[in-house]
C-alpha cells in the first residue's frame, strides 16, 4: 500500500483501541455505580431495620417505667 494508506490503516487501529479502552472505562465505571447503589441500598434497609429496632425497645421501656 501506499504511504497515506499505511497511515490511514494505523490510525483506524489507533481509534479502534482508544474506543476498546474507553468502553473498558465505561463499563467499569457502571459496574461500580452499581455496586456502590447496591451498598446505600443496603445501608438504608438495614437502617431502617434498625430504626424499628430501636422503637419497639423505646416502646416497651416506656411500658415497663410508666
Amino acid at each position: 500500500g501506499t504511504l497515506a494508506e499505511i497511515e490511514d490503516f494505523q490510525q483506524q487501529r489507533r481509534d479502534e483501541r482508544k474506543y476498546l479502552y474507553n468502553s473498558g472505562l465505561t463499563n467499569l465505571q457502571g459496574e461500580i455505580d452499581k455496586s456502590l447503589q447496591r451498598i446505600k441500598d443496603q445501608g438504608r434497609e438495614r437502617l431502617a431495620v434498625i430504626q424499628g429496632q430501636y422503637g419497639m425497645v423505646q416502646g416497651l421501656a416506656q411500658g415497663v417505667f410508666n
